[in-house]
């Protein structure tokens, strides 16, 4: 929780920097889903489908631990991949930006503060 107020205290607290920490963040997760959304698909990999066919035929493999797999089946219902990479996205997103505030303090949504890739790190 103190984690929390800590972002509340340095962002100042009221509704438009709510708003605007969470603009950062979905422009984070827009910035980490246009590969797959050029691609036309959510970019697999060759253990993709290990991880989903553990889920959906509910075995476990030896080589696979099996938390992603129930990741997969809790976003997906068996229909897509997007809700899973688009929460991937948001995650990781929000995470980065956590990560600036921890690091960086003082790092607000002023002008050339909001670009992730200055964070001066």
């Amino acid at each position: 929780m103190a984690v929390i107020s800590g972002l509340d205290a340095r962002a100042g607290g009221d509704a438009a920097t709510g708003f605007g920490e969470a603009g950062l963040i979905a422009a984070g997760a827009a910035l980490m889903l246009w590969p797959a959304l050029h691609n036309g698909f959510p970019l697999i990999f060759s253990d993709t489908g290990t991880y989903i066919s553990q889920a959906m035929e509910f075995h476990l493999g030896w080589d696979r631990p099996p938390f992603y797999s129930f990741f997969i089946l809790a976003l997906d219902w068996g229909r897509s991949l997007w809700p899973p990479v688009l929460a991937q996205c948001l995650a990781t997103s929000w995470l980065i930006r956590r990560t600036q505030l921890m690091v960086v303090p003082g790092a607000g949504l002023g002008p050339g503060r909001c670009c992730w890739a200055g964070c001066r790190w």
